[in-house]
């Protein structure tokens, strides 16, 4: 399910994700499939409100797919930088409770 709305552009949602976020996601998703399933692949469209984000997300996905190695990312990272939260304690309550 390719919910294009995760883009830093669209308003739709609070996300941080680039048009490279996506194309490196795609080709994880593509190494796992040719790894596991013979290469098939089944993406569906369900999300992306920002018409250019949609369309150069979309583009860049399609292209990996195709075989191109590099894609374009003319929007860039997002204007304003994130910290990533740190979610080693969060993680660590976790596997303690599910004694992982």
């Amino acid at each position: 399910s390719a919910g294009y709305d995760a883009h830093w552009q669209d308003t739709i949602s609070n996300m941080t994700l680039t048009t490279m976020g996506f194309a490196r996601m795609t080709k994880i998703i593509k190494a796992i499939s040719d790894e596991l399933c013979r290469s098939r692949l089944v993406f569906t469209l369900e999300g992306g409100y920002d018409r250019t984000a949609l369309a150069y997300s979309v583009t860049a996905t399609i292209e990996l797919l195709m075989g191109r190695v590099e894609v374009y990312d003319p929007l860039g990272p997002p204007p304003m930088s994130y910290s990533p939260r740190d979610f080693g304690d969060f993680v660590g309550v976790i596997r303690s409770i599910h004694k992982l």
